[in-house]
């Protein structure tokens, strides 16, 4: 997540830096903004996973992951493009020599790159709907709103934004960000769905013996008993148990809890 999330802000930066004639924020808002953001992921070893993700051991594929970073990074640029689209034509700063108006420029940036970032944590945690069909951890939600509640207050107390050279946001801007939030969210989770769709696979390593989740030799360890799992049944009927795989030539996993 962390990965995506900077490419699309570097990718965000490449475009700004072809189009605007001053910089979209000053490096000290960009290292603050990533440290909040950093902050926020503190609480992550604490959340809960799905059932399923549980079920068997999983290995982290590389080229998976340098795909995942390619495909959803670009997905928050869009977002940063509206954000740049509405302070270029709505409120017209298209100068470096409109001082004030650079500085509203990178508050409205930081505030909508912040605010999706932390958000973004909640899209991706999972690859169902989250809050409908997967709930992160109280504490990960708390992490998260007080982070981006942190960020918006830090805009409106003259001592901190004064020393990242910020400013009030525009009031009108306000409805715009709640509308681009609403807007990523849809955004990402289409993309969500198209690339699980696709590669039938989200944040994890589709093994050889794992294919299309099937189990083989397996037992299970319920209430104390073991059993034997028939071949080819699904994980998802067993996901609330303890799966522990029989020594075979393809099959070394430890026993897992889920």
């Amino acid at each position: 997540m962390v990965a995506s999330s900077n490419f699309g802000n570097v990718f965000s930066i490449l475009i700004a830096s072809c189009w605007l004639p001053f910089d979209p924020m000053t490096s000290l808002q960009i290292l603050v903004q990533n440290l909040l953001y950093d902050i926020s992921q503190i609480a992550i070893p604490w959340d809960r996973m799905d059932p399923e993700n549980l079920a068997l051991p999983q290995r982290w594929d590389v080229w998976d992951l340098l795909r995942f970073i390619l495909v959803l990074g670009p997905t928050s640029s869009t977002i940063d493009m509206c954000t740049f689209c509405l302070n270029w034509f709505y409120y017209d700063i298209r100068s470096a020599d409109n001082i004030e108006g650079v500085k509203i420029f990178h508050t409205h940036w930081f505030l909508e790159g912040l605010l999706t970032q932390t958000l973004i944590v909640h899209l991706l945690r999972t690859a169902k709907i989250p809050g409908l069909q997967s709930r992160a951890a109280r504490v990960l939600v708390a992490s998260t709103v007080t982070i981006m509640l942190l960020g918006v207050l830090i805009t409106y107390i003259p001592p901190f934004a004064n020393a990242l050279q910020l400013r009030r946001p525009k009031s009108s801007f306000i409805g715009f960000l709640a509308a681009e939030l609403v807007l990523y969210c849809l955004e990402v989770q289409a993309v969500k769905m198209l690339y699980v769709r696709a590669f039938r696979r989200w944040l994890r390593c589709k093994c050889p013996e794992d294919r299309d989740d099937k189990i083989a030799g397996a037992r299970l360890i319920q209430h104390g008993q073991e059993r034997a799992i028939p071949v080819g049944a699904s994980l998802l009927q067993h996901k609330h148990v303890v799966c522990k795989k029989v020594a075979q030539p393809r099959l070394s996993e430890q026993a897992l809890i889920s």
